[in-house]
């Protein structure tokens, strides 16, 4: 049996593995592509950089909420727990009794915690390797919205996951895990919040992706089939409720809609405009 830091050794190269081929199959051979994407990436790596701080800043939260918790927080998170389960709660007990087994709970573990990672690190690049500004912009003003509202609900309304509420028959599928369970904890000390975040973030890639064009036609069929996964596996798995899943498909249309919005965009290209100057003219 091998050690957490192996099995961790190995996702990360999986995904690296997987993403570079992805990227090679659908953007061609990287050292023909890279005199191009330089000048691309110099053009516009304030969004380069956005996409980068937004996961961070999610882990810097969790770390500071998990050394700042106290005894009132945990029961303010449990009594958020109840009242979301209260509405609907009972499908989560429902899908873990009828549909139990270790296959299906394998196939939502690798959904919720190996192809979101690989999504995740996927579109940005190959929106970049593809030099598809408009994509790439998108992408990042929606990602942008979804992580502005998931962390306002991270703060001022913390909730157990599911699986914490053993008296109502919740299973800890995800938890319960010795790998899974290991890597889910340590990026999120076993509280999440309304909306999911998993949900809103695949439903949004989804969104932005299939408006884009045909072009990417194939890979919004794999994302439809992955958010699809990811919305059932989080109930699955005794992580969030049924009404953080509606939360998440609301916030994903919404951050959708603002990043098509050309009054958001405009103000965003006057607001890299300024920086642009001011930069430019601090270092002459």
């Amino acid at each position: 049996m091998i050690s957490y830091a192996q099995f961790f050794a190995l996702y990360a190269t999986s995904i690296i593995i997987a993403v570079y081929v992805c990227v090679r199959f659908m953007a061609g051979r990287l050292l023909d592509l890279f005199p191009h994407v330089v000048p691309f990436l110099r053009r516009n790596y304030l969004m380069i950089i956005v996409l980068a701080m937004l996961p961070l800043m999610v882990q810097f939260l969790s770390v500071a909420k998990a050394h700042l918790s106290d005894g009132h927080a945990l029961a303010e998170s449990l009594s958020n727990g109840h009242i979301l389960f209260s509405v609907g709660g009972g499908l989560i007990t429902t899908l873990q009794r009828d549909f139990g087994s270790e296959l299906i709970s394998g196939y939502f573990k690798f959904q919720y915690m190996w192809v979101f990672a690989f999504f995740t690190y996927l579109l940005p690049i190959l929106f970049v390797v593809k030099r598809d500004r408009k994509t790439l912009l998108a992408f990042t003003i929606a990602l942008t919205v979804n992580y502005a509202i998931l962390l306002s609900f991270y703060v001022a309304f913390p909730a157990a996951v599911s699986s914490r509420l053993p008296q109502e028959g919740v299973k800890p599928v995800l938890y319960s895990s010795a790998y899974w369970g290991s890597m889910a904890s340590s990026v999120d000390c076993l509280t999440n919040c309304f909306p999911s975040g998993h949900v809103s973030l695949s439903f949004t890639a989804l969104f932005v992706v299939g408006l884009a064009g045909r072009e990417y036609r194939w890979l919004t069929i794999a994302l439809g089939v992955s958010a699809v996964s990811i919305a059932i596996a989080v109930l699955y798995l005794g992580i969030h409720y049924p009404l953080d899943v509606l939360g998440g498909l609301a916030l994903a249309g919404s951050a959708t809609v603002a990043a098509r919005n050309d009054t958001v965009r405009a103000a965003i290209f006057r607001t890299v405009d300024r920086f642009k100057s001011v930069r430019s003219k601090s270092s002459s």
